[in-house]
């Protein structure tokens, strides 16, 4: 190496080769790398919660080298040495715009792998960074300290792509719960990325806490995190449920997540009669970014609210919802109104709305009736009382009968020999809510007591029970 310059940790410079072949923009690259190098360190370092083993005795050479590109990498590191032999190499970029943000995250990349070995060597760490897990974290770090010169996206294979190395064929191949012993498979890297950034944005884990956790599978890091096992089940069913396979998805980026889940269910309006139809709003907390996103609707009650045929709605891709009718069907028959509960289910989230149906033919639902006294002398009356639920657009014919004590609905022969209602029904005025009846008696022989049931029937029917005493 031919020195430029130096900072703290790291001494900067070009390779023979570079000199050899002409300086290009290396001299840059350099000067661009010395400009931010230790302050990436430094961020590298925190999440790695790592100290020691580098400094003014023992600086990372940094050098721009022109020969690994023959071997289609952009960079390259001899894992950590003492007595100043580490070594990272990255390519001048020669022409390109944005060459300066490029070698930063490449620096990033490798000197990821480089605290790795670190880790490995002198704290018997678990990232191995030339296993396809250290690669993985070691993109997502360039991607956390430079998006800029990141590029990407890397996952795109995995996502897309029929893993095929005969004998094995796979969708996406699991290298959750294997870790594979290169960094050179876009798929075991790109299955990875997506499972660290699933990690940190979907369920919410700190980027140094991931890397302090870490093990020899992602499956174990997933579990030292979380307690759980499921860490490849719960990753591929979300991963499926988004972003089925067979489809050419196009991310721009290598983090999907947050993936949206379903917010709300909104019907409207939320009371309709029986034989009508209202409009629900099904909505994300976010646009998706990848796939349209398909959900399950589920109706609490069938018998008054119809879903649509088959009951799935799906929501496009950058949408935040979709609309859909919900329909009842007729009933000719008065009924009180019914609640019903819609589900809607994706991606394990569930929502729900409630309707309300209501009858098109109007008339009031029983509430009770009641009986004053419930306690006469044989030929005395009792004064009897109904009342609706709720006042009704209409007159109210409540049905009343006398029967003898027994079940809820009078049966032919079952009437009362004891009392005896004088009008067999009572007519409840528009906007009223109570109308009143009377319950005539027989005489009933010494110390005797005869009971009777009476019924009263709008919709629903109550009954209140009499009794009759001797005189």
């Amino acid at each position: 190496m031919i020195p430029i310059t130096s900072t703290e940790n790291f001494v900067y410079g070009v390779s023979l080769n570079v000199m050899m072949g002409g300086i290009g923009d290396s001299f840059s690259r350099v000067m661009a790398l010395a400009a931010t190098c230790e302050a990436d360190f430094h961020t590298l370092q925190k999440l790695f919660r790592s100290s020691g083993g580098f400094g003014p005795h023992n600086k990372v050479q940094v050098i721009i080298e022109t020969s690994i590109a023959a071997k289609g990498a952009a960079g390259w590191n001899g894992g950590y040495h003492d007595n100043g032999k580490t070594q990272i190499q990255i390519v001048p970029f020669n022409g390109d715009a944005d060459g300066d943000a490029e070698a930063r995250a490449v620096f990033v990349h490798e000197m990821a792998e480089v605290l790795m070995s670190y880790g490995n060597k002198k704290h018997n760490g678990k990232w191995i960074e030339n296993y396809s897990t250290g690669e993985a974290l070691a993109q997502i770090c360039a991607a956390e300290l430079h998006p800029e010169g990141y590029g990407g996206p890397r996952i795109t294979q995995w996502l897309n792509l029929p893993y095929t190395n005969w004998p094995v064929f796979a969708v996406r191949p699991n290298w959750i719960d294997k870790t594979e012993a290169t960094d050179g498979n876009p798929w075991s890297s790109g299955c990875g990325i997506v499972f660290l950034n699933y990690l940190r944005w979907q369920r919410n884990f700190a980027l140094d806490e991931i890397i302090a956790r870490g093990d020899d599978t992602l499956a174990k890091t997933y579990r030292n995190l979380t307690g759980q096992t499921d860490g490849w089940s719960s990753f591929s069913d979300l991963m499926n449920t988004h972003f089925p396979f067979g489809r050419n998805y196009s991310p721009t980026t290598d983090n999907l997540f947050p993936l949206p889940q379903l917010a709300s269910l909104e019907i409207s309006p939320a009371t309709i009669e029986t034989g009508g139809y209202t409009n629900a709003r099904l909505s994300l907390t976010a646009a998706h970014p990848g796939s349209d996103v398909t959900a399950d609707l589920i109706c609490g009650d069938p018998g008054f609210a119809r879903l649509p045929t088959p009951p799935i709605v799906t929501i496009k891709q950058n949408e935040t919802y979709v609309e859909f009718m919900i329909t009842s069907q007729a009933i000719n028959v008065p009924f009180k109104p019914a609640e019903v509960i819609i589900y809607a289910t994706s991606g394990g989230v569930t929502v729900a709305g409630k309707l309300t149906v209501t009858p098109h033919i109007k008339t009031g639902i029983l509430k009770s009736v009641t009986l004053n006294p419930a306690v006469v002398t044989g030929g005395e009356t009792s004064a009897g009382t109904v009342t609706l639920e709720d006042p009704v657009a209409g007159k109210t014919l409540v049905s009343l009968a006398a029967v003898e004590t027994g079940g809820p609905f009078p049966r032919p022969g079952d009437a009362s020999s004891v009392a005896h209602i004088r009008n067999s029904t009572v007519t409840i005025d528009e906007g009223k809510t109570t109308g009143n009846f009377i319950v005539q008696t027989d005489q009933v022989s010494p110390n005797v007591t005869r009971t009777a049931t009476i019924l009263a029937h709008s919709v629903v029917t109550k009954s209140a029970l009499l009794k009759v005493e001797g005189g």
